[in-house]
């Protein structure tokens, strides 16, 4: 007599253990059952005894283990659609996670629930969880949404006093997005230059301040070049001077 292999199941559901015997006197399973049926809600070991007609026994054990189906949630930590822009998402309901982005499996721990991605021009992400033993257990979620191009506007001085009162100390040209001040720039390049031609201060990034250091009294010169995530292929290129004044 045998009660099978031990049990891996992902169900809330109960299922009945059944001995492969079925012509027998007696059955008595260790929770009192005595039918040859035995229908269970829970998880554990579980084990039968029988009797025939000349009161010979055997007996057998199983081990059965139940897990809930996950339910995965994705939300939002941190939410833009500013194509260059990060989003933070994060999953919860499941032990591990399996995530995709635009189709393609990410390299990431399984144990890793939160997933940070730049804003493209369209964003698919598909999480995958899984709890326990089968494969059997696993829920699926995902979003999508389509990123924007969030460049609005470039303000450039045209004068700063760089002299410590606090007051219009540094240049900087200040970029304008939909929501907030920041630069979404897959291409961005400010030169300055002095009045003879010469390159006195060149920066790729717009957080980047010049503070006139060591320069005279009297007009400068910058071109800046940028281009915007999701604006085209084309470089938009903005010239003028700037006077220092102390």
């Amino acid at each position: 007599m045998t009660l099978g292999e031990d049990i891996r199941l992902c169900t809330d559901s109960p299922i009945t253990l059944r001995s492969n015997s079925i012509f027998f006197s007696s059955y008595l399973w260790n929770t009192g059952e005595t039918e040859p049926g035995n229908t269970i809600y829970e998880g554990g070991k579980y084990w039968l005894t029988i009797r025939d007609s000349n009161n010979c026994r055997a007996s057998d054990t199983i081990l059965v283990n139940f897990k809930s189906k996950p339910e995965i949630n994705l939300t939002y930590t941190k939410f833009s659609k500013c194509m260059g822009d990060t989003v933070s998402i994060k999953a919860t309901g499941a032990e591990k996670y399996l995530w995709y982005q635009d189709g393609q499996l990410l390299p990431k721990d399984l144990t890793d629930s939160t997933l940070s991605f730049l804003v493209n021009s369209n964003n698919t992400i598909i999480v995958t969880g899984y709890i326990g033993f089968t494969a059997s257990c696993t829920d699926t979620d995902s979003l999508k949404f389509a990123g924007e191009s969030c460049c609005k506007a470039v303000i450039i001085p045209n004068v700063f006093s760089p002299n410590g009162d606090g007051k219009n100390d540094i240049f900087k040209a200040t970029v304008i997005t939909a929501d907030k001040e920041n630069a979404f720039y897959n291409f961005y390049r400010l030169r300055i230059f002095d009045r003879w031609g010469n390159v006195i201060f060149t920066s790729s990034n717009p957080s980047d301040e010049w503070r006139g250091e060591n320069r005279e009294i009297g007009t400068y010169y910058y071109i800046l070049e940028t281009r915007c995530f999701g604006a085209g292929e084309d470089i938009e290129m903005r010239k003028g001077d700037i006077i220092l004044a102390r």
